[in-house]
């Protein structure tokens, strides 16, 4: 029967206890000495840091140690300590994330089999390496950026040590607010300083960021040269000017009204909001006998009024709301093979009227939301 868990010896800075302090009566025992205990440390209770893997029966395995090193860590087979550890849970019941979690490992080192072995007798759960980070990261201030780019080459080298997805990101994170502190350093008169700070931050994956930097530069010269450099820098990351200001093609698109769809590109909110009154009439409509031209004397009294209202057809809406400046059309089947006509209005005064075979089924004030979902949607290109 095997106990297998794995744990990554983490540097002293990434705790928050310091790693040569005793713990409980515990000496602290270094990655270069694990497995190397002699016979003189029998009955010492040492303790030693890392990331949790998993536990499955009385052998331990470490991310440092070589296949000839194996059996250091030992654990009773038969105790609650290993139930609860085989079910990735600590004594108290803290829950230990596989590859993620940072524990803390107490245990007195036995002789057994002829060798010097640490028999686990307590295991805590430790702060993860990103919480441990993002402490940090609260506790530094605004005006120097090297802090900052020490917590992203942490982050980087966790990340690569343990091929971690989520510390990845958070040194991108981290890049990018090393570079908003470094941005309002910057002089903006030296080109070549804000070029190489532009580049970091499309490299942190913040290239809204980079082209308002660029922009700003841009504005602030005269020299044609540096005007050159700047503009051609924007333009290779996608920019448009408008209006003296520069702006990312993926927020000028969304100023225009225009979401990415994914899988589809460009999309329209007004084309978006089609197909959401669609699918939500059509999934409303199923399986029952709708009439939506219920009371053709309340939908003329209030058109007459200036109201739109469900069941008005086009005549009617246009005495409530005037002509369309844009207008759109679709046909779609429905589920007993029909064709149903689906058209959209948009009104002078920005109302928004939606028609089924020819009668109205929903109204949108100009104030009110488009009717789409964002979690379908992303700012950009990906």
């Amino acid at each position: 029967m095997k106990l297998s868990w794995i744990l990554g010896a983490l540097g002293a800075a990434a705790l928050c206890v310091a790693a040569q302090d005793p713990v409980d009566g515990h000496a602290f025992l270094p990655p270069d000495r694990w497995a190397k205990l002699t016979a003189e440390d029998a009955g010492q209770a040492f303790y030693l840091d890392g990331r949790w893997l998993e536990c499955s029966g009385d052998e331990v395995l470490l991310v440092d140690l070589s296949p000839e090193q194996r059996g250091f860590l030992y654990i009773n087979p038969n105790g609650r300590l290993q139930r609860r550890l085989t079910q990735d849970l600590t004594p108290s019941g803290a829950s230990l994330i596989r590859r993620k979690s940072n524990a803390r490992v107490f245990g007195q080192a036995k002789e057994r089999n002829g060798k010097v072995v640490l028999e686990v007798q307590r295991v805590e759960i430790l702060p993860s390496d990103a919480e441990i980070l993002i402490a940090k990261l609260n506790e530094l201030g605004g005006d120097d950026p090297a802090p900052y780019a020490e917590l992203v080459a942490e982050a980087k080298r966790l990340a690569k040590r343990y091929d971690d997805a989520e510390l990845e990101e958070l040194g991108y994170a981290l890049a990018r607010r090393e570079a908003q502190v470094q941005a309002k350093l910057v002089d903006l008169g030296q080109t070549d300083a804000v070029l190489e700070l532009a580049q970091r931050m499309v490299a942190a994956k913040d290239k809204l960021a980079a082209i308002a930097l660029l922009s700003d530069a841009d504005k602030a010269t005269d020299d044609p040269r540096a005007q050159q450099r700047l503009r051609t820098k924007l333009e290779q990351l996608g920019a448009t000017e408008s209006g003296g200001q520069w702006h990312s093609k993926e927020a000028f698109k969304r100023a225009e009204g225009f979401w990415y769809v994914k899988g589809r590109g460009w999309v329209h909110l007004e084309e978006l909001e089609l197909e959401a009154v669609i699918k939500l009439e059509t999934k409303a409509q199923e399986g029952k006998l709708v009439i939506v031209r219920e009371n053709p004397v309340e939908a003329k009294r209030a058109a007459d009024s200036g109201r739109l209202k469900r069941g008005q057809n086009a005549a009617e809406a246009r005495i409530a709301a005037g002509m369309p400046v844009r207008t759109a059309h679709t046909k779609l089947r429905n589920d007993l093979g029909e064709e149903v006509r689906w058209t959209q209005w948009i009104l002078p005064d920005g109302r928004r009227a939606y028609f089924q075979n020819g009668t109205i089924v929903r109204t949108f004030m100009p104030e009110s939301a488009w009717m789409v979902k964002p979690e379908e949607y992303v700012d950009g290109p990906k």
